[in-house]
This record gives structure tokens, C-alpha cells and sequence, in this order.
């Protein structure tokens, strides 16, 4: 159906479970997909599945409790494709605390 034609989304999280299903579900619907996880296995299959049924995706390495590794998974998608329209964020632990009680 092409609904996201022309959109880039990075996911974090994006390697397995409903990341990856996010991902895939994207890519199918037009998207360019940066697939952002620390699972490199995992993450790079997401991409060849991706690619198999003909969509565009990326592994970036991200570690959503690191700054730098943020700033390089939005760095790297923006220079394979040009802008981020979408974010999904997926990924995470629970600290039992406030977000407001919560440092980087």
C-alpha cells in the first residue's frame, strides 16, 4: 500500500519481538528502516529479511542508555538516507523510578 512512501524511521529496538515487527510491518508499507539495537545478530537479520522482500534498511548499532551511541545511529541514518520522519522507541529497562528522577 506504500502508506509510508518517502518516510525514513529508525527503531530502537528493532532486532526482535515487536521491534522487528515494527521494522518489517514499515518497510513494507514504503519505508526506509534503520533497524537500532545492540543485538548485531539479531539486528542484521532483521535487515536481510527486510531486504529479501525488497524494502531499504540499515543496522545501526544503538545502546539506548548511550548518548554517543545515539548521536552515531542518528548520524548514520541520516547519511544513508537523509532525515528521520519517524522514531520508534522500543527498546529499554524499567528502573522503577520517575522519569524525572532519572539522569542519562
Amino acid at each position: 500500500m506504500n502508506r509510508l512512501a518517502s518516510k525514513v524511521a529508525l527503531v530502537a529496538g528493532g532486532a526482535i519481538g515487536i521491534g522487528r515487527a515494527d521494522c518489517i510491518l514499515f518497510a513494507r508499507e514504503g519505508a526506509k528502516v534503520a533497524v537500532g539495537d545492540i543485538n548485531e545478530t539479531e539486528g542484521r537479520r532483521t535487515v536481510e529479511d527486510i531486504r529479501k522482500e525488497g524494502g531499504d534498511a540499515i543496522f545501526v548499532k544503538l545502546d539506548v542508555s548511550r548518548e554517543e551511541d545515539w548521536k552515531t545511529a542518528i548520524a548514520e541514518t541520516i547519511k544513508a538516507y537523509g532525515k528521520i520522519n519517524i522514531l520508534i522507541l522500543n527498546a529499554g529497562i524499567s528502573l522503577g523510578k520517575n522519569i524525572e528522577d532519572t539522569s542519562l
